[in-house]
């Protein structure tokens, strides 16, 4: 993401849904100084965290559908997969029009049709929904440049195809009961879960999982 901002040195650059502040975290040294850095998040507490890793931000808890900022304040704004949870999709990429100035770009991260379906897989060996949230039918690499046409052209898309190699049960345990639906995870289901992660990692070492993530950037119209 970092490497992909196109931008001068004396930007004022927003982060929306800046969550612990990773981005920042990873790249500290890596900032240029005349960057004016902002970092929103609808959750005080990503907030509190998230200063540690930018102390030299400024941070505000603020939801994407409504930012405390004036028209055509930012020249960059950053969505690092997070668009895809907001449910007003179209009030939000308005909001980020509007606090961009013209010609101002964002850059939103976000996965493609068939990332971590090996997951999807083996949860559907224990519940018959397995609920898993398809992000890339909401805001995803196919499904986000249409939503974007109206506010912002010039709408690029770098996919980024990986492989995640899991070897231990409980953290791809723990990261499934993370998910929207962890309720269908009842201590049965769990139980029978972890023992087909174990069984697969006794028998291949590891469990793969096919990863289709990408970043959307687009220019902010001049109208």
């Amino acid at each position: 993401m970092f490497d992909r901002i196109e931008a001068r040195d004396d930007v004022h650059v927003l982060e929306v849904g800046c969550g612990v502040g990773a981005l920042w975290r990873e790249n500290a040294d890596r900032v240029p100084r005349g960057w004016r850095v902002v970092l929103t998040d609808r959750s005080p507490g990503m907030i509190a965290v998230a200063l540690e890793a930018a102390p030299l931000a400024d941070l505000a808890v603020a939801d994407v559908r409504a930012l405390p900022f004036r028209h055509e304040t930012f020249d960059v704004a950053i969505a690092n997969h997070m668009l895809y949870h907001v449910a007003d999709r179209n009030r939000a990429l308005a909001e980020l029009a509007r606090v961009l100035r013209p010609g101002g770009r964002l850059y939103a991260a976000t996965v493609g049709p068939g990332h971590l379906d090996e997951i999807r897989q083996l949860l559907a060996r224990v519940s018959h929904s397995a609920g898993w949230p398809n992000s890339a039918d909401r805001f995803g690499l196919e499904t986000g440049p249409p939503q974007l046409d109206r506010l912002f052209e010039d709408v690029r898309v770098e996919r980024y195809p990986s492989t995640l190699v899991v070897t231990e049960a409980e953290a791809l345990l723990a990261y499934c009961a993370s998910m929207d639906d962890a309720s269908q995870l009842d201590e049965e289901r769990t139980h029978r879960l972890r023992t087909i992660f174990e069984d697969a990692l006794e028998r291949d070492g590891s469990i793969a999982i096919g990863t289709a993530t990408g970043l959307i950037s687009a220019r902010r119209r001049e109208h």
